[in-house]
């Protein structure tokens, strides 16, 4: 009897199915996927042309960019939902997004430092996602940049609205959606009878990004939601924006947390605070955090408030006079030295970080029901002990920027900025992260500049791989951290 004879197919990247190719490609490191971009061999030329093709995949890149999303503390937001971007402009975010990683603790030195024109009482602010730096002027305006430009320019979001104040702006977005993100501006204006004393106004405005049909260029859009008369007198010590609550203090003045959904329109009167400090509470800073958490540094320890358990927005007549809260006490703070919250999905946790006089330290609040919040209190960690002399903060997101003699601090990086041109790169990983604490190291870059640095604190996304700085009187800088053409080792 005849035996069937079974001849096999070579198999080969030529011959395998077009969807298996893209498959395979897409489990690759995001550096390998580049490497196949770069393969010239005269011999397979065709080869290499299908997999040039294959690298540049739609597919390929949102598994890319999936991936990369799922592995960090925080998300970058897109302007437009991932369905809708076009496939150049998915490769290129997904590209910072991954080389920012590796250029913060690269030692090659910064890829750009762009330059842009300012005033010295501009007051700035950089998105969560590191496109749009808003600067808010004493007239009580708001322009905006689009970074991702070549040459941003200077572009109106809010006009004036003052003849003269002291602008403070902040920002809340939703990173787990596309859309729209909201600012609160606080103004104080001098009533002129008493200096040191004045009104406050704050306003919630919500800020969308449009297509621009005749060029296709984006631009922001702000509309206010609301706004009303502050109860503080002097000039603001901190504002704080999370979801549907605002928080601030003035200087000897009460905290105060308003529910800003529940006022309708411009109310300068007839508003009632969701809770209130005492008069002596003593407090330095404050942030708000996800599930309706307050945090507030004292001089020698931290409250954290759990605000959930509010009044129906009907009934908002008084004041909450009590809510859950914790209470952790540490060694002296700096003032300025808190963080903005970052949550972090792997621990389903919200966290701070956080400077005493001699360390630095991160703050871990649970984020769920409060079930969870009962077994699982708050936890204050030490990261690393301080090794530059530390003042006041402002945040960014793994990494942080600062003034002379400060410290911005975020998780798990921190920047200082002294007051000569140059940067101070600091790792400070989390204990129950890998490698922890031997991760930890630092870095001094140069930056060009005449030492200028006193009157705007530097700005930090580290998602995008950005830090905006004061080198000079006269301008602001943009240091960009991620390449537009990632390192590929041989």
């Amino acid at each position: 009897m005849d035996h069937l004879q079974l001849q096999a197919t070579p198999t080969n990247l030529l011959t395998i199915s077009h969807d298996l190719l893209i498959e395979i490609i897409s489990r690759l490191d995001w550096q390998d996927i580049v490497r196949l971009r770069q393969i010239i061999t005269p011999a397979y030329m065709q080869t290499c042309h299908v997999l040039h093709n294959a690298s540049k995949s739609r597919a390929v890149w949102l598994s890319l960019y999936e991936r990369a999303q799922s592995s960090r503390v925080g998300k970058t937001r897109l302007e437009t939902p991932v369905e809708l971007c076009t496939d150049d402009d998915l490769e290129l975010r997904t590209l910072r997004l991954l080389t920012s990683e590796v250029c913060w603790d690269s030692e090659d030195p910064i890829g750009i430092q762009r330059n842009l024109p300012r005033k010295t009482e501009d007051v700035l602010h950089i998105v969560e996602g590191g496109r749009w730096l808003l600067a808010a002027k004493s007239t009580g305006s708001v322009v905006y940049y689009d970074l991702d430009e070549e040459d941003p320019s200077e572009r109106v979001l809010i006009p004036d609205q003052f003849e003269e104040c002291l602008p403070t702006l902040t920002s809340d977005s939703d990173a787990s959606k596309e859309g729209p993100f909201h600012i609160a501006l606080h103004m104080y204006t001098e009533s002129g009878r008493s200096a040191g004393f004045g009104q406050t106004i704050v306003q919630i405005w919500q800020v969308a990004v449009q297509v621009d049909s005749s060029d296709l260029s984006f631009q922001l859009v702000a509309t206010k939601l609301t706004s009303f008369r502050g109860t503080g007198q002097r000039m603001l010590m901190t504002l704080s924006l999370c979801g549907d609550l605002v928080s601030y203090f003035s200087v000897f003045s009460r905290v105060v947390v308003v529910e800003w959904t529940s006022i309708e329109g411009d109310s300068m009167l007839g508003w009632t605070p969701l809770w209130q400090s005492s008069e002596d509470a003593k407090t330095y800073n404050l942030s708000l955090a996800s599930g309706s958490k307050l945090v507030l540094l004292h001089l020698e320890h931290i409250s954290i408030l759990d605000l959930s358990d509010r009044h129906d927005k009907s009934t908002h007549s008084r004041p909450m006079t009590s809510c859950a809260s914790w209470v952790i006490k540490e060694p002296i703070f700096y003032l300025d030295t808190i963080s903005r919250p970052f949550f972090s999905r792997g621990t389903n946790t919200v966290r701070f970080v956080l400077v005493t006089n001699l360390d630095i330290y991160g703050l871990i609040l649970p984020f769920g029901t409060r079930s969870d919040q009962d077994t699982s209190p708050p936890q204050f960690v030490k990261l690393q002990g301080s090794p530059v002399h530390i003042g006041g903060l402002t945040h960014g997101y793994h990494y942080s920027v600062a003034h002379p003699y400060s410290v911005a601090l975020s998780h798990p990086y921190s920047v200082a900025h002294p007051e000569s041109s140059e940067l101070v790169i600091i790792n400070h990983p989390w204990p129950d992260e890998p490698d922890w604490p031997s991760k930890w190291k630092m870095r001094h870059i140069d930056v060009a500049g005449d030492g200028w640095t006193r009157t705007l604190k530097p700005l930090i996304d580290e998602l995008s791989g950005r830090i905006v700085l004061t080198p000079a009187q006269e301008y602001l800088s943009v240091l960009d951290f991620a390449l537009t053409k990632p390192p590929v080792s041989n």
